[in-house]
């Protein structure tokens, strides 16, 4: 699953309408300077091409970026944050697209910057504490035992485990 945000941003000279029906994955897409060495390849045999300078991706290449840049601006803002506010900042501030929740398509969402500067930092965080991060689990082996550590104030808690497979 893609746990990743995208960008919603539109580059000088302006994109093309969201409804527009000539344009690919408008919806989905961050405009980019376009090389001058860019081929057909690159271009989508011109069809990613707005305007004359620009060229419309998208992706983790052209996401990552930008919320690499939101990441700097919550941490500038708010130097009491740690890594883990942040990140929770991030998701949680996100704009949800597609289907409702996190999606292989879109990931958490639409970062929002004016959202992440102005939501509280979490007064929960909740992590895994096993398997280890990295970890190869193979559960046709037995049992896989599945470790959660809170913290913060909370009433209760749940953890839920579902996929392909598991019943």
């Amino acid at each position: 699953t893609n746990t990743g945000l995208l960008v919603d941003l539109t580059a000088p000279g302006g994109a093309a309408s969201r409804s527009d029906p000539d344009v690919p994955i408008a919806r989905r897409a961050i405009l980019s300077t376009l090389s001058s060495g860019a081929d057909d390849q690159a271009t989508g045999m011109g069809v990613f091409v707005v305007g004359e300078r620009y060229n419309r991706w998208a992706g983790t290449s052209m996401s990552s970026p930008h919320v690499a840049g939101l990441a700097a601006l919550l941490f500038s803002q708010r130097p009491g944050l740690d890594v883990e506010d942040v990140r929770a900042l991030l998701r949680g501030s996100a704009r949800d697209v597609g289907a409702p929740g996190p999606d292989a398509a879109t990931g958490m969402g639409v970062a929002d910057a004016v959202a992440a500067l102005s939501a509280p930092a979490p007064g929960v965080r909740a992590f895994f504490a096993a398997p280890e991060v990295g970890a190869s689990v193979a559960p046709e082996e037995g049992a896989v035992e599945i470790g959660l550590r809170i913290e913060g104030e909370v009433a209760g808690a749940e953890l839920a485990v579902g996929g392909p497979g598991l019943d």
